[in-house]
């Protein structure tokens, strides 16, 4: 596909191509935009299921739009707490939209409630986390050159959240998410990353997920998951081997935890073959 993709550059080349130095420039750019939406796609799809039960777990679709309304009607734009809100609200609507406009549309919303949080109180550590997920979540409809700068705007914005709060286990769950995807790609995407100063590696994606845990331990099955992952992919068997182990005899208690759980019982039986 790729290949295609770049022949596809070479044989119909642009003003707007030609602008970059040269064709590999070009190759560069590809390469790097299928490796960041496959950031995006894996962080962002792990983060639904992050809150707890008592939040947000379960709900359906017009209580989440409901949610919506009630922080419209309450005047929650006057203040940084009511615009991460409206951030997080729009992006669990949008989520179930069929209409690919009106999703965008209420995506960049979201977006545009976690800037304009910031700005009114820009010491919130939920603000940048959240200006972070809303990247994310609007990346499918930005243009190649908005993805690859919005991969280092979602980075950056986790650290934030971190410097803010060091001890919230979300920011740092989102964090080693990124980490982990970046480290996961094949070598050539890795290398093209680097060049635009994107990188991560296993181990410091399991740092950030062990944090998380430390932090809130127990609360999110998919970060007791990618831990375990993280230690297979560094051929740390026998320890990832225990995680999984005491994750298969968690309850399931979303739809979260059911696709965690089954990922988690395929993965102890790769593990168990490598040992």
């Amino acid at each position: 596909i790729l290949l295609t993709i770049v022949s596809s550059l070479f044989v119909h080349m642009t003003t707007d191509v030609c602008s970059y130095s040269c064709l590999y420039n070009c190759f560069l750019i590809v390469i790097v935009d299928v490796g960041i939406f496959f950031v995006f796609f894996f962080f962002f799809q792990a983060e639904d299921g992050i809150r707890d039960a008592q939040e947000s777990r379960g709900l359906g679709d017009v209580y989440k739009r409901q949610v919506l309304d009630y922080l419209q009607s309450c005047g929650a734009e006057g203040s940084g707490e009511g615009q991460w809100r409206l951030a997080r609200a729009c992006k669990d609507v949008a989520l179930h939209l069929s209409d690919k406009k009106e999703k965008e549309k209420l995506l960049l919303r979201g977006l545009e409630h976690a800037k304009a949080g910031e700005a009114m109180d820009p010491e919130n550590f939920k603000l940048a986390l959240w200006k972070g997920i809303m990247y994310g979540q609007y990346s499918d409809f930005a243009s190649i050159g908005d993805k690859v700068s919005g991969a280092a705007e979602i980075r950056d914005n986790f650290k934030r959240a971190i410097e803010l709060n060091p001890a919230d286990s979300e920011a740092k769950h989102c964090l080693g998410q990124w980490m982990f995807a970046l480290a996961d790609m094949n070598w050539v995407g890795r290398k093209a990353s680097q060049v635009l100063g994107l990188k991560g590696t296993y181990e410091e994606a399991l740092e950030l997920f062990e944090a998380s845990e430390s932090d809130e331990p127990g609360r999110y099955l998919k970060n007791q998951y990618m831990i375990a992952l993280c230690l297979k992919k560094l051929k740390r068997f026998a320890e990832s081997k225990e995680w999984l182990d005491r994750i298969v005899m968690e309850p399931v208690n979303s739809p979260d935890d059911e696709s965690t759980m089954v990922e988690a019982n395929e993965l102890l039986q790769n593990v168990i073959k490598k040992m």
